[in-house]
Formats: structure tokens, C-alpha cells, sequence
């Protein structure tokens, strides 16, 4: 990059981050009514914000953006966020302090927790991938049906249902081809016996190749079974790939959330979607479906977005706005940061879920209403986080297993000395490592998966469908720019879709 080119972008950040922070945020919202409500086809006209007119200016909340950034960048910019979380989750496991519980336990949750860094805001930073993998869900539902939303709002039932059908071939492709090449690779690794001394991947090592790959294909047959229903970690777990547990909740619930698609396409009222939807959740949650309560939530965020108006207000009513969900935000990181044993409180299987569900609708619902907060995941280091977050999520555990429990810690420890200093070093050596292997992930694993999975949907249908329901995975990193949406970027056509 050329010396004009680095200080170009520095301007740019800068003019953003300016206008960012000087501009009169003053929201209002209300829902949009149907069309025949309305007695007006194009409801969502965009108006130019002008400081100096003090009459009341209305603008689609989604064209509020920094430039060159997608409506949906601050969900790129928060999965990524969350991916990494899950990483120092896992990677914290493995510290120990004399005297002390592990890392895991939250604040007095013996009589030995009572650290000052046990308490919940602090324990965000390292105790809190439970309840990133609840805001992965809540991502999920929102861009699978947001563009599908579009579609149903304007009628348009043959580009809806084309692309139902598009997101509906191409969503286990798009999961499962990237775990499959690399429990491919873990397996032959631990075959070859990388990490052997600690065995900590679990996966039994068996006499043949044979049989190692045997227990390989039947392992990946259990986990990418689409016609069981597992809901629960033991349920659901993968020898090959600690954190591919989430993968079948995700494929269950995306073809759940096609399925209240195709339900809803007809219903143009709004409310009664929103009632729809609501009842399907209740309906989950009395049966313990945690995770389809929060693909709903998405699913509910979504048909809100489409209907919201941005408009000035006297400040007074900004200022209570901004109040309430701060407080909202705040309570929702508190109950975050609580050690995962809330015990029987909660009348339900999996207690300590259902409040990290909660807290996760809480924050993803005040993000959204926030656009100065929500404008810290917009910033580069985390949309780059957002881009690397599948890869982040799946290469992480091998790393860990493979590489630096069996070697790398226990050189460090030798050198340095069992120390928290000995700690940060290895967890700092192994971010360049789980960084370097996540983009190679997304280069090398990822980009030609969703090239296949075009590729099988062409020779079914003959030509891909421009998918533009926003078909976008728990973790997979969101590059489509969907056309409903009326926005338009400069990119590559394989990059043309938001990745499963």
C-alpha cells in the first residue's frame, strides 16, 4: 500500500469516526404496515439527513452505515467477536492458580472463587463462550430471513420461493464440506500420532487405517444426520471437532426457519407475522428447544428491521431511548457473566441456557438500537474477526489439542516458569497461530466450499439462484450483499452470497 493510499484509509477512519460521533442520533421507530394499510406501494422512502433542517426527517435505520459497509457489518463485526470469545473460553481451560478453582467458575461459586476477576463483567473477556454460541443462533435467524422478508413484504412470491429453494439445497453443503475437510485432517494427525502423549482430541485411535476411518465416517454420519433431533452437547458432539456440537442446531433450525417462511409468505399483515412467530417460540421453549427460541428471536429482529423508521426527536426522548437500552445492555453482560451453575431457579432442563438466551436477546436487541455502540463492531479489526469467525471456530480445539497443550505449553512453562506470565505467552503465541490457520481456513477450506455448493445447485436446477435470503450460518462468514436489500458493492461473484 502506497504512502498516499495508507493515509487516504486514515482520513476515511477518521471522517467516519467524526461524523460518527458528531451527527444528532434521534430515533424513532414504528412498525411498517402492509401495503394495502398503507395505501402506498414503496413505503421505505430514504431521506437525507440535514443538521441545519429542524423540521422531523425520516430515514430506513439501515441506511445509516459508514461508507462501504453493509447494513448487516455489525453482525459480521459480533460473530467474529463471539468466535474469538469461544476460542479464550476454551483456551482458559487449561490455566490453573494455586489455591484456586479454574477460570470457569464465576464469583463465589465456592468458597475458594472469590477473586476479584470472577466477577461477571470481568469474566466476559475469558468465561463467556456459552453465551457466544447463543448470539451465533440469534445472527443465524436474523440474515437467513431478512431478505425473505423483503420478499414477502412486496409480494414478490416466485423470487421468495426461488430463493427458499436455493438456500434450502445449498444450507448443509455449506456447513458441512469445510468440517468434513478438516476432521479429515485432525483424524490423519491423530492417526499419525501429532499429540499423542496427552490424547486429548478423544478420539480413540484404532489398530487399522481402516477402522480409523470407519469411526471417521461414522462419526460425521451422526453429526450431519438431518432426520434426529439433538439439542443437547452429548447429543450432539463430534470426537473429531469439539465445537461442531452447534453445526446439526444450526441446519435444524435454518430448515425450521424456512419451513415458518413458507408458513408466513402469504400473510402480509406484520402483526400477524410477529404473533406467528411468537407462538412457535413459546411453543419451542415449553419443550426445551433453547436454540429455536432464539433462531425465532433472529426471525423476529429481522421483519422488525424491515419496519423500522429512523426520525428526530427532541432530545429529551433520545436521551430516555439511549437510557433504557444501555440499562438493558448492562443487565443483559451482567447475567452473561455468570458462571454457567445457576442451579434449580430456572423450572427447565439446562438452567444456566435459558438465562444466557435471555441475556443474548437482550444484548443483540440493544445493540441494535444503539448505532454508536453497535459502530464499535463496524471497525476494522472486527470485521476482519467477522471474515476469519468460521475459521476461528473450527481450527481453534485441534490447535489447542494438537499443538499447544502437548508441546508448546509445557515449553514455555519449562522456559519461563508456571507462572500467569508463562500463561499470556502462550495464549498471545497461540492467537498468531489460530489467526494465521483461520485465514488459510477461509482461502483454502471455506471460499471453494461455497463454490461447490453453487456448483451442485446449478447441475440440479440447471442455473444458480443469486441467493438473496441473506443465507447466512451461525459462524460463516457474511459476504452477500443481498439484491432485495437495494444495495450495491463491487465484489467477485463466488463471494456473491451470505456463506453458510
Amino acid at each position: 500500500m502506497s504512502r498516499d493510499d495508507t493515509f487516504g484509509t486514515i482520513d476515511q477512519w477518521t471522517n467516519t469516526f467524526t461524523r460518527k460521533w458528531s451527527t444528532p442520533w434521534l430515533p424513532i421507530y414504528r412498525l411498517y404496515r402492509s401495503p394495502e394499510e398503507d395505501g402506498e406501494g414503496e413505503r421505505a422512502q430514504i431521506a437525507t439527513l440535514n443538521p441545519g433542517n429542524t423540521c422531523l426527517t425520516s430515514v430506513k435505520i439501515s441506511s445509516v452505515l459508514k461508507p462501504g459497509l453493509r447494513p448487516t457489518a455489525w453482525l459480521d463485526g459480533l460473530r467474529g467477536l463471539a468466535s474469538f470469545e469461544v476460542f479464550i473460553f476454551h483456551q482458559t481451560f487449561n490455566w490453573g492458580f494455586t489455591g484456586a478453582e479454574g477460570l470457569q467458575y464465576g464469583y463465589y461459586a465456592n468458597k475458594q472463587t472469590l477473586e476479584w476477576w470472577r466477577l461477571p463483567y470481568i469474566r466476559l473477556f475469558y468465561g463467556s463462550g456459552c453465551f457466544m454460541v447463543t448470539i451465533f443462533f440469534i445472527i443465524s435467524g436474523f440474515v437467513l430471513t431478512q431478505g425473505l422478508f423483503k420478499h414477502i413484504r412486496a409480494r414478490n412470491y416466485d423470487n421468495l420461493m426461488k430463493n427458499v429453494s436455493s438456500a434450502a439445497i445449498r444450507r448443509i453443503l455449506r456447513i458441512w464440506l469445510p468440517v468434513i475437510v478438516t476432521t479429515l485432517i485432525t483424524f490423519i494427525l491423530v492417526k499419525l500420532g501429532v499429540g499423542s502423549s496427552l490424547n486429548r482430541t478423544g478420539i480413540p485411535v484404532q489398530s487399522t487405517w481402516i477402522g480409523q476411518v470407519r469411526f471417521w465416517v461414522l462419526d460425521m454420519q451422526h453429526s450431519m444426520n438431518p432426520f434426529s433431533y439433538r439439542d443437547r452437547l452429548t447429543e450432539a458432539m463430534n470426537h473429531h471437532s469439539k465445537t461442531a456440537w452447534t453445526l446439526p442446531l444450526e441446519v435444524y433450525g435454518s430448515f425450521v426457519c424456512y419451513l415458518m417462511i413458507v408458513i408466513m409468505a402469504r400473510i402480509s399483515r406484520a402483526s400477524l407475522r410477529i404473533m406467528l412467530i411468537i407462538l412457535a417460540g413459546a411453543w419451542a421453549a415449553w419443550n426445551s428447544s433453547w436454540f429455536l427460541v432464539l433462531f425465532f428471536y433472529g426471525m423476529l429482529l429481522a421483519d422488525y428491521d424491515l419496519g423500522k423508521l429512523e426520525s428526530k426527536r427532541p432530545p429529551i426522548f433520545t436521551h430516555v431511548h439511549n437510557l433504557l437500552w444501555v440499562t438493558v445492555l448492562a443487565i443483559s453482560l451482567w447475567v452473561a457473566g455468570w458462571a454457567e451453575n445457576f442451579d434449580p431457579f430456572i423450572p427447565n432442563e439446562m438452567h444456566a441456557i435459558w438465562l444466557l438466551a435471555a441475556s443474548s436477546c437482550g444484548t443483540v436487541t440493544a445493540l441494535y438500537h444503539l448505532p454508536t455502540v453497535r459502530g464499535l463492531f463496524e471497525s476494522p479489526a472486527m470485521q476482519y474477526l467477522g471474515k476469519l469467525s468460521f475459521g476461528i471456530y473450527m481450527v481453534h480445539f485441534p490447535v489447542i489439542d494438537l499443538l499447544i497443550e502437548p508441546y508448546l505449553r509445557p515449553f514455555i512453562a519449562a522456559w519461563v516458569g508456571p507462572s500467569f506470565s508463562a500463561q499470556m505467552l502462550t495464549f498471545l503465541c497461540e492467537v498468531g497461530i489460530v489467526l494465521f490457520l483461520a485465514d488459510l481456513f477461509e482461502r483454502v477450506i471455506d471460499t471453494p466450499s461455497v463454490r461447490v455448493a453453487k456448483t451442485i445447485e446449478t447441475l440440479l436446477i440447471g442455473v444458480a439462484t443469486p441467493d438473496t435470503s441473506s443465507t447466512s450460518a451461525v459462524l460463516l462468514p457474511m459476504t452477500q450483499v443481498p439484491e432485495s436489500l437495494g444495495i450495491k458493492e463491487d465484489m467477485s461473484m463466488e463471494h456473491f452470497e451470505y456463506r453458510a
